[in-house]
């Protein structure tokens, strides 16, 4: 069956450079999501190296776990493997198309930054 989901997240996060073209990213967020079923908060820590494949195109690779308490119900944690791809339209703005692979509810996700 399907469940209608909203979600948003506000966070922060800092970069390494590793190489001229790689980096690694660690973030935090503040996670709160709205769903047929119910609403919960929660905190979610993602680390992730990110590769500059070209001047405009980037992909990204990392784990993210996060732990959420609902409003009704036991609070529940999860590990989610991250991919992503995004491609710079300007020099300050870009477009990200991501997702989370090898879990048992795999997401999609657009975004700009």
């Amino acid at each position: 069956s399907n469940v209608d989901v909203s979600c948003y997240e506000v966070g922060a996060g800092v970069t390494w450079g590793l190489t001229e073209s790689a980096d690694v990213v660690l973030r935090g967020y503040y996670v709160s999501v709205d769903t047929d079923a119910g609403d919960a908060d929660g905190f979610e820590p993602e680390l992730l190296v990110r590769y500059a494949i070209s001047d405009r195109v980037e992909v990204d690779l990392g784990m993210a776990y996060y732990d959420m308490s609902p409003d009704e119900g036991e609070d529940f944690d999860d590990t989610e493997v991250r991919l992503g791809v995004i491609y710079n339209v300007l020099p300050w703005l870009a477009v990200r198309a991501g997702g989370t692979i090898f879990d048992d509810d795999s997401t999609f996700n657009l975004g700009v930054r």
